[in-house]
């Protein structure tokens, strides 16, 4: 086959795992096609999205300088026979972006596939690789490339792990990351309103698991005061923290919240999974 068929070929194949994994968690979240209705009709409705999706995404991304380079591992599977998971393309990109470096565009993106991937781990029940995926993965790249120095970054690593141990209910995990948290901001940063936003909001979730809910109402209060990304994390506290308390209709009402406002990808996506926790409860 020619060598760029297969390469289209490759790539509409991760950009449709992708579009179906976003797609699928869209249904879920707003109660839709499928999941409401249950039919085959409804099934077809949500592929041919799905479908569409995909082939917008693969014409902007066949016209993207790493195109080739994108590709070129994933052909590898197919090569010896084996077709990838969606687990194997998000670390495959993961890997590229690793080696490229380029972190002043593809930091957003990195995040975000952080974000899928511990999701993928967690959701399947395999806290171990969760936990690797951002206590290994992205601690080298952070430190390797120097990225620490990024806001973005900064919030990936630290709370990332901090809503993990929530997960996995570690109190003891909580402590360290709160320590390794201020002693970052100590070592490396200036006092901001982005440290202040991080620290409040790993210091809330450790409050939520020791039970000191008005503690964490009052970190959640002082983060909405930090303007808009402030706001951002305050609605994922008050969702995170109604949901703790079983209110969950004012848990969606502060998830949603927190969708409206923000445009990073990463935030969005993670908010999108905990409505979906929300939701199974």
């Amino acid at each position: 086959m020619n060598v760029k068929i297969k390469n289209i070929i490759v790539s509409y194949l991760c950009m449709f795992s992708l579009s179906f994994w976003f797609m699928f968690t869209f249904c879920a979240i707003t109660d839709t096609l499928i999941f409401k209705h249950r039919t085959l009709k409804s099934f077809g409705i949500m592929i041919l999205a799905v479908i569409i999706v995909s082939v917008i995404a693969l014409l902007i991304y066949i016209n993207t300088k790493s195109y080739k380079a994108r590709v070129g591992i994933i052909a590898e599977y197919y090569e010896k026979g084996y077709t990838p998971t969606l687990r194997d393309l998000v670390t495959t990109e993961i890997n590229r972006i690793y080696e490229e470096g380029n972190l002043n565009v593809k930091i957003d993106w990195y995040n975000l596939l952080i974000c899928i991937l511990t999701e993928y781990y967690t959701i399947n029940g395999d806290i171990e690789n969760a936990y690797m995926t951002i206590n290994k993965i992205n601690r080298k790249f952070i430190y390797d490339t120097g990225m620490l120095n990024h806001q973005k970054a900064f919030f990936s690593h630290y709370a990332s792990r901090a809503e993990l141990y929530e997960i996995t209910n570690n109190i003891q995990g909580m402590l360290s990351v709160i320590d390794e948290t201020k002693i970052a901001i100590d070592k490396w940063y200036h006092k901001s309103k982005a440290t202040d936003i991080c620290i409040d909001y790993i210091i809330s979730i450790y409050m939520m698991m020791v039970g000191n809910y008005d503690k964490a109402f009052e970190y959640a209060n002082h983060s909405m005061k930090k303007g808009k990304v402030g706001k951002e994390y305050a609605f994922i506290i008050l969702g995170r923290l109604y949901r703790r308390m079983g209110n969950y209709a004012e848990a969606e009402k502060n998830f949603n919240m927190c969708c409206s406002l923000t445009k990073c990808a990463s935030v969005k996506q993670s908010v999108l999974w905990e409505m979906t926790r929300t939701k199974q409860n």
